[in-house]
This record gives structure tokens, C-alpha cells and sequence, in this order.
């Protein structure tokens, strides 16, 4: 008779990486800044807005496949403590 282990994965709270993302967004603009590293005209704002879509575009793709990978670990559980059948 086999033992069956428990086999427990986790993720990281999301609401722990927002706080992180928050936190270096307040970090950085506070930060004593002289000079600036991209002067603001037309074409950066333009190249933030495409970054940020291309950003959300891919964030998107990721939750996807994070779906995909929580069942998938869910298989390989299943097949590692009850076997192939």
C-alpha cells in the first residue's frame, strides 16, 4: 500500500507583487533626480504608451499560461502519488 504525500505548489500573492510594483514606483519618484535620463517630448511618450500596451499584452499571455501550468502541476501531482493509470 502506498503512502500518499500531499504535494502542495504556491504561487506569489499578487497582491504581495503589486505592493512591490507600488512601492518601487514610490521609491523612484521620490528619488533626488538631476538629471534626467530622457528629455519629455511627443516621441518618449508615444515609445511609453507602445511599451506599456506590448506590457499588458504580454502580462495577459502570461496569466494565460499560468492557468495552464497550475492544472498541468495538478496532472504531474496526480501521477507522481496514484501513478500513470
Amino acid at each position: 500500500m502506498k503512502k500518499e504525500e500531499k504535494l502542495s505548489y504556491g504561487f506569489v500573492n499578487p497582491g504581495i507583487m503589486w505592493l512591490f510594483v507600488v512601492v518601487g514606483i514610490i521609491l523612484i519618484s521620490y528619488l533626488p533626480i538631476n538629471n534626467k535620463i530622457f528629455d519629455r517630448n511627443p516621441l518618449t511618450i508615444f515609445l511609453f504608451v507602445i511599451c506599456f500596451l506590448y506590457w499588458v499584452y504580454l502580462l495577459s499571455a502570461s496569466l494565460k499560461v499560468h492557468e495552464k501550468i497550475a492544472s498541468s502541476v495538478r496532472k504531474i501531482d496526480k501521477i507522481i502519488t496514484k501513478g500513470p493509470l
